[in-house]
């Protein structure tokens, strides 16, 4: 079988690519059956797509290319994989389920209709004899599952890293994390608002004379403050005020 093939040297990275994605379509599958989120869903289903894509890809190289492997190959690893990464980009990043659940259903529908256009296309046999044959030569340049490749995976990746993009623009706002828009740090442990209460920038509960202060958050954080916080505050020891530098008297 090694004979009839290219080789373990070109075979073993589709084989580890394969043990790799199943190794973590297993782990996500099972996060996805216990905690029920789209986007493990998809993308559980994307990493079945690689990975059987690339043991097609691994057999095909190992012993030779049949009809069936680059069939699988071609369908799994070039056409749908991509799309499917991106449905559970979607619905990780919309608040709409209704988009996620549209782009689902259509992309369903494309899936079977290229299955059907790979499994039923002519294959030429000589292009198999390489260790990895292009689809132009497979297919040839003008046939539909070569293009389906171009029309489904390329907008797919393009969006895709569009999205990535755009979440870590969000995540971190325009500033950088440092920046005007702190709104994950409001709710962080010991950020602005966090489980132990609100806190200014030198991480010191805020008593009337910090809440007060030149340049400080003002009047409109101080009717923010329940009263219970702001006593607990005012009972703070004086060794704990000094190493802060407040003083509640309104002196510092």
């Amino acid at each position: 079988m090694i004979a009839a093939g290219h080789g373990w040297g070109l075979a073993v990275f589709p084989l580890a690519a394969s043990a790799v994605a199943f190794v973590f379509a297993g782990v996500l599958g099972r996060r996805f059956a216990r905690k029920r989120r789209a986007s493990e869903g998809a993308w559980t289903a994307a990493l079945l797509m690689y990975a059987v894509g690339s043991l097609a890809m691994f057999l095909g190289v190992v012993r030779g290319w049949t009809i069936g492997d680059y069939r699988t190959y071609w369908l799994f690893g070039a056409v749908l994989n991509v799309p499917y990464l991106f449905l559970g980009e979607v619905y990780l990043l919309t608040r709409w389920r209704a988009v996620g659940h549209g782009l689902a259903l259509v992309l369903v529908a494309l899936s079977a209709f290229a299955a059907v256009s790979v499994w039923s296309a002519r294959l030429h046999g000589a292009a198999l004899g390489s260790a990895l044959p292009l689809g132009k030569d497979a297919f040839g340049h003008g046939a539909t599952p070569y293009r389906l490749a171009q029309y489904y995976a390329l907008p797919a990746y393009f969006l895709l890293l569009g999205g990535l993009t755009w979440s870590a623009w969000a995540h971190e706002g325009p500033a950088g994390p440092e920046g005007p828009d702190r709104r994950h740090d409001l709710d962080r442990p010991g950020g602005h608002r966090g489980r132990r209460g609100l806190r200014d920038r030198r991480g010191v509960p805020p008593g009337p004379a910090v809440l007060g202060e030149p340049g400080g958050r003002g009047d409109r954080d101080v009717r923010r403050v329940p009263r219970g916080r702001q006593a607990r505050a005012s009972g703070l020891t004086d060794r704990r005020l000094a190493l802060a530098g407040v003083d509640l008297s309104g002196r510092s």
